[in-house]
């Protein structure tokens, strides 16, 4: 990039990061003009950023005018053909590359194409692993997950992921656009937690779950996007080219330089150590957390007081202007516990609990009352006799140790009929006299 241009590069980033993140799509449109690669540079750059960020001690230009020299000459344009897709539009720029709209001509489907940076893709072994980690993604097939088509090679050498085009917004844009209800909160927490233990199931640990990563179809389908891709940027050696030397920075063994989107990082990707399927079980709690308060529970002035926070202290309980926030509460705490031997320790336990949690709210039970209660709480069950011909009867069947999901659960399989939520006995009693 000439030295003018990258001078108007500059200035024009630093205007839009000065900007309140919701303003700054309308002052490149006014700042940028008809210059759309322009535009397209400096949103790319304010993707950078965020990258830089989780670098914590490389300024973005830093990084991002090492990164985009050597892609900027590989842009790629509307109506090219990249085997057999068509390029249709450019969708947007994020830390893990460039995204397009796609026709793919033989299929006769629309698709997505991921174009990963040039610095991730240097490295042949780790790209080697990446893609039989790709390949492994593909295999899945669960409606929560974006599925894989298939990972190409370009002729200047680009690798690209063909994925499903999903329609939607992301998580981050829902969020954007007004409160999240408890009851939507957790039917998505549900989904991206099926999502999870279908991969952890097949050993793919995402590493980088967040609301960005997150897409919501108009139907109210979640699809849970770059399964894979935190695992191409969690190599050993970051490459960027600068001046046509290869610097390498070590990510494990280099103080203050992490991977992963900061605010979504567990303890444990915070202090560089290996990470399992709970590493996602915490990431979860947070988008959890931040959808039901409508903030991140860990906050700070930099990504290092970020981390420290993570590390030292506990988040502040679920807001109780929030009417579920009292059965919602234990569940985050649990996935946001700092030992992650004390977490949930599968997705599929995670997921378990947000559904039982899910039937309770659906039948108005107030899950910490009968916690303290049990034996004061029970369903009316509405039952037949041993003989065919004998009156229907109703009955009060308290709920046990499992809960009113386990009780409504069984009446069901016996052919009875529930005509009334779990309640207290004396309210039950009250109602069968």
């Amino acid at each position: 990039m000439k030295d003018d241009r990258w001078q108007q590069v500059e200035r024009l980033y630093h205007g839009a990061l000065a900007k309140q993140p919701n303003e700054r799509a309308a002052f490149l449109v006014e700042a940028c003009g008809n210059d759309e690669q322009l535009r397209r540079d400096i949103e790319s750059l304010l993707s950078y950023e965020t990258r830089a960020q989780n670098f914590i001690e490389s300024p973005a230009l830093e990084v991002a005018a090492k990164i985009m020299a050597d892609e900027n000459s590989l842009a790629v344009g509307v109506g090219e053909h990249l085997h057999q897709y068509r390029i249709v539009s450019h969708l947007g720029a994020g830390g893990m590359g460039e995204v397009y709209l796609a026709d793919d001509t033989r299929l006769r489907r629309r698709v997505a194409l991921k174009f990963l940076p040039l610095a991730l893709t240097k490295d042949r072994r780790h790209l080697h692993r990446f893609e039989t980690e790709a390949r492994a993604v593909a295999a899945m097939s669960h409606p929560n997950v974006c599925t894989i088509h298939e990972v190409i090679e370009t002729e200047d050498g680009r690798h690209c992921i063909v994925m499903e085009y999903v329609e939607g917004v992301t998580l981050r844009e829902r969020m954007t656009t007004g409160p999240i209800g408890a009851n939507e909160a957790i039917e998505i927490a549900i989904q991206i937690a099926s999502a999870l233990a279908s991969a952890h199931a097949v050993g793919i640990v995402h590493r980088d779950v967040k609301p960005e990563n997150v897409m919501r179809r108009p139907d109210g389908y979640v699809k849970v996007l770059d399964f894979g891709l935190a695992k191409l940027a969690d190599t050993k050696h970051w490459l960027a080219n600068s001046q046509a030397e290869t610097r390498a920075i070590e990510l494990k063994t280099t103080p203050g330089i992490l991977m992963g989107t900061v605010a979504y990082m567990s303890p444990e990707q915070a202090r560089g150590l290996p990470v399992d399927a709970r590493t996602d079980i915490w990431s979860l709690g947070i988008v959890l957390y931040e959808m039901i308060a409508g903030h991140k529970p860990f906050v700070g002035a930099t990504p290092a007081d970020v981390i420290v926070a993570i590390l030292d202290r506990e988040p502040d309980p679920l807001p109780q202007s929030v009417p579920e926030a009292r059965s919602l509460q234990p569940i985050v705490a649990k996935t946001l516990a700092k030992d992650r031997d004390e977490r949930y320790q599968t997705a599929e336990e995670l997921l378990n609990e947000l559904k039982s949690l899910r039937r309770e709210l659906e039948l108005g039970v107030d899950r910490e009352r009968y916690r303290d209660e049990r034996e004061h709480v029970g369903v009316i069950l509405l039952v037949r006799g041993d003989d065919v011909d004998e009156d229907l009867h109703l009955v009060l069947e308290p709920l046990g140790e499992e809960g009113p999901d386990r009780a409504v659960d069984d009446a069901r399989r016996q052919d009875l009929c529930v005509l009334r939520p779990p309640l207290a006995l004396d309210e039950a009693a009250r109602d069968l006299a």
